[in-house]
């Protein structure tokens, strides 16, 4: 299992403390205090074994999101055969023995630890980064890595509470970016060429409104069936409550417009209120209209429709003294970055006022064709002012001048993107900055959002390892537990 988190949280002593560690790898996870050791072994195909951990993030512990000198706190669920969870009730039984989750049951080995951004092996990237690449020749051989141990402190924490009801709600993104698209107000556009000698003011390439599948973060719908799976694993973790008397409910949103509306899969011609279901037939009701949903060329508004689902699915009073979960999906940062009420803090506000744990589940694969990707207008536009250094600038981003446009193939010698452009005193804002495979990387924000909500930040650099990071999610409603 891959984990990786943040490392630049806003505190700057994470950032010299930990700045080498980007991604652990479990290759080995062991749980000792879920089974017993009999002198006579017996075998039953009706007995209650253990299953499988997964871990669901990784954050700074006991809420201190600022950083801290080298701890952090991984959550995951423990689900027994019967695909049950695995809790902290005294008289949980696993494999015929009671379960003791003391200081030992829970073991990590075969660590690694990974540049960031990632450095393949290759012009000595490695050497210079005082990592080495691998001589065996696995799936994660191209790259930088070395080995490291990392020990666990104390007995794991138990995080849910088995006596409330639920609410686990999914959003997610359903932005053009997902299939290749760009905005169609700026692949509409023309690059022009400014203050560049004898080449200023020319056309320096054509529209491009897309898609390009080469530049898509999930061309093959791979978070289709991760949430899909989502989905399915709600109706059976959610059966461990209501065979106690208590009630699961479930929501799904997606959102994909500028105007921060957000569309719920529940709700329907007949019940254009309703945002959350317990039966599984209305599930799978909306399960179906989100298997043929197909992305729109907008943008991503994260907070602004993340504070939307959590006024509209959370906030009622009939719900206060529910458990409540939001998952949400997203593949990249918040395309808007404004200096409003849709912030990263305005969210967790809302979400810590509200009893709500956040999981993000941040989708950033490699693109092939990343670098006919272009500035988004409306991301700086927003920007109240403009920035002299990365320093005043996200964790993702740089400072640096924006890509210029015109609106027509015959009119380079006027800029119109951005507004009001002066090329004899041009601007820098802060931009979304790339690796050289095209990835933003881990996000602080999402890290910081998760941490103080007691959720978890799952960042996952391959498409195809969504589905194994994310379909666990239901069964922490009432199987989450916690260990540093």
């Amino acid at each position: 299992m891959i984990q990786r988190f943040n490392t630049r949280p806003s505190s700057p002593g994470w950032g010299r403390r930990l700045t080498a560690l980007s991604v652990i790898s479990l290759a080995s996870v062991s749980l000792l205090g879920a089974s017993g050791c009999d002198t006579v072994a017996t075998i039953s195909f009706s007995e209650r074994g253990f299953k499988n951990v997964y871990p669901l993030g990784v954050s700074a512990p006991g809420g201190q999101c600022e950083g801290v000198s080298g701890d952090l706190a991984m959550r995951f669920v423990m689900l027994a055969n019967d695909e049950t969870p695995i809790t902290n009730d005294p008289q949980e039984l696993v494999g015929g023995s009671l379960v003791n989750m003391n200081a030992n049951a829970v073991k990590l080995s075969n660590g690694i630890l990974y540049s960031t951004p990632d450095e393949l092996c290759q012009a000595n990237a490695c050497e210079e980064t005082n990592f080495v690449c691998p001589a065996s020749d696995t799936s994660l051989s191209s790259r930088c890595q070395k080995s490291t141990t990392v020990s666990m402190q104390g007995a794991p924490k138990f995080l849910s509470d088995n006596t409330k009801n639920h609410l686990f709600g999914v959003l997610a993104e359903n932005s053009g970016s997902l299939r290749g698209w760009m905005p169609s107000d700026v692949g509409g556009l023309y690059p022009v060429k400014v203050g560049e000698g004898s080449a200023e003011n020319t056309i320096d390439g054509s529209a491009d409104p897309g898609p390009a599948p080469a530049r898509a973060t999930d061309n093959n719908k791979r978070r289709v069936g991760s949430i899909l799976s989502v989905m399915d694993n709600f109706n059976t973790a959610s059966s461990y409550a209501r065979e106690s008397g208590r009630t699961a409910l479930f929501g799904m949103w997606t959102f994909a417009e500028s105007s921060g509306q957000v569309l719920s899969q529940i709700s329907s011609d007949a019940n254009p209120d309703q945002v959350w279901a317990s039966q599984p037939t209305t599930i799978s009701a909306a399960r179906e209209k989100y298997e043929k949903l197909d992305p729109s060329s907008t943008r991503a508004n994260v907070y602004e429709a993340t504070l939307k689902v959590l006024e509209q699915g959370y906030a009622d009073a009939q719900y206060s003294d529910y458990s409540k979960t939001l998952v949400v999906f997203v593949d990249g940062p918040d395309d808007f970055r404004r200096s409003s009420v849709s912030t990263a803090d305005a969210v967790t506000q809302r979400a810590v006022e509200l009893g709500v744990r956040l999981f993000i589940v941040h989708l950033d694969p490699r693109l092939a064709k990343f670098d006919t990707l272009r500035d988004d207008l409306r991301y700086y536009e927003q920007q109240s002012e403009a920035c002299e250094s990365d320093d005043v600038c996200k964790n993702f981003e740089e400072c640096r001048f924006p890509q210029t446009f015109t609106s027509s193939p015959s009119n380079a010698s006027v800029v119109t993107a951005p507004p009001n452009f002066d090329k004899n005193n041009p601007k820098k804002y802060c931009l979304p900055k790339r690796d050289e495979n095209g990835r933003v990387g881990p996000i602080e924000d999402y890290a910081s959002m998760t941490c103080a909500t007691s959720g978890g930040y799952i960042y996952v650099p391959s498409a195809g390892a969504l589905r194994p990071q994310m379909e666990w999610l239901p069964y922490a409603m009432d199987g989450l537990w916690e260990v540093t």
